[in-house]
């Protein structure tokens, strides 16, 4: 049991050993360095570094580490975890992590006051919640398997390089500063409640199996050379512009989304894939695309709209709105169906699409006009009516009718959406 213990000059400690031991209110008022030390089963609990501390080649099992303040930065170097759990740290300079092994660590409440440099970390099994970033994340070659984190923010920007996320889940965090992202390897991954409150750039990304809900960008994405096998994407908005060209989406779904910029999906292939209920308020390219077996379900284009130079084979769209002009130029269709409604010009040069019959015109899913609520695009709740009226309940009301009061309801129906789609665009 070592207690109250003050350290006034620098402390260099090598090839040491603690098991079993409880450390509490210890004070170093110095440079701490730790080399090729193992602690196995401790306590240390309210310990403080007013100098730099710089751990390498250190070994922790089954240790339990609480109320930890170092007023500048910190130094991890070759380090390995294994079951220990680190509670209410404080670090006041820069933290830099390399060539860390971390199996069963559990880090809670935790604050860095300066940028974290992460190279070469391995996680497996880890849990991470309110951990706070002031500064600026740098990553590289960081691998996160079964793990959980919840409740990160980072007030900087971040740059990230080569990410494996492995049935890895990430909660209600945030992101700040612009962010460039490259190499990104997602499977069996949940991301769910994340917001950006600036740009994103990724390059080469790839989710397998991953889910990512409740995602809010403030600002414009890039994305290149996205794929997205067996994903979904749902109840998400992006407010800036959104490119994601030469995208793929091999059996995944986009769901409950609204775009409130433009919206470039140029050489992007689709299929078997589906996208349903989606306000797109920008323009949308989807030109020299290829869609096989897809279908598109009550989604509404206020912008412009270009397919052209794109291929269909099995393509199904139901309940769709175009506001504007849809460009089909040069397209290939094979087994197409088009159930739309089309408020401007259609562009139908050198295809074998014909001109197609006028469907029921779409309503603002429920689902999106709460996105449009939360981005902040709408005024006022009030131009938002509370009901909207179900395809159902007309239905019945169309039994009891006759034929020309079928009429005069649908006129009315299509004035109720012309008005609606005024006070809300």
């Amino acid at each position: 049991i070592l207690m109250k213990l003050s350290f006034l000059k620098p402390q260099s400690v090598e090839f040491g050993t603690i098991a079993s031991s409880l450390i509490g209110q210890a004070k170093f008022s110095d440079i701490v360095v730790v080399n090729k030390m193992k602690l196995t089963d401790n306590v240390i609990r309210e310990t403080m570094f007013s100098g730099r501390l710089s751990l390498s080649k250190l070994t922790l099992l089954k240790n339990f580490i609480k109320t930890v303040r170092l007023t500048m930065e910190g130094r991890v170097e070759d380090v390995m975890s294994i079951t220990n759990t680190f509670k209410d740290l404080v670090i006041g300079g820069a933290l830099s992590i390399t060539k860390a092994q971390m199996s069963k660590t559990t880090v809670e409440d935790m604050i860095v006051k300066g940028i974290v440099s992460l190279k070469g970390v391995h996680c497996d099994r880890g849990v991470f919640t309110d951990f706070f970033i002031t500064h600026d994340l740098a990553a590289e070659k960081l691998s996160l398997g079964r793990s959980i984190l919840k409740e990160i923010s980072i007030g900087g920007g971040a740059s990230v390089e080569n990410l494996k996320l492995s049935d890895t889940s990430i909660f209600d965090s945030e992101l700040h500063g612009s962010s460039m992202l490259h190499d990104l390897r997602f499977r069996g991954a949940k991301l769910e409640g994340i917001k950006v409150f600036s740009t994103m750039v990724v390059n080469a990304f790839q989710a397998t199996t991953s889910s990512l809900m409740e995602i809010s960008l403030l600002k414009d994405l890039a994305l290149s050379t996205g794929t997205f096998k067996r994903s979904e994407v749902r109840n998400s908005y992006f407010l800036g512009s959104a490119s994601l060209f030469a995208a793929k989406f091999v059996q995944s779904s986009l769901e409950d989304m609204y775009f409130g910029g433009d919206l470039l999906l140029s050489k992007s292939t689709f299929v078997k894939s589906s996208i349903t209920s989606v306000v797109i308020a920008g323009n949308t390219s989807f030109k020299e695309s290829t869609w096989r077996q897809v279908t598109l379900t009550n989604v509404t284009f206020l912008g412009k709209v270009d397919f052209s130079d794109s291929t269909f084979k099995k393509f199904t769209c139901k309940m769709c709105t175009f506001k504007k002009l849809v460009d089909f130029s040069r397209t290939k269709t094979e087994a197409f169906s088009l159930d739309a409604v089309f408020l401007d010009e259609i562009i139908l040069e050198e295809t074998n699409l014909q001109l197609p019959e006028q469907g029921a015109k779409a309503d603002v899913p429920r689902s999106v006009l709460k996105l449009m609520r939360r981005s902040k695009t709408i005024p006022s709740l009030k131009l938002v009516p509370d009901e909207l009226p179900f395809h159902d309940e007309a239905e019945e009301d169309e039994e009891e009718e006759d034929d020309d009061a079928e009429t005069s309801e649908l006129l009315e129906q299509d004035d109720y959406y012309d008005s609606l789609y005024q006070e809300l665009f």
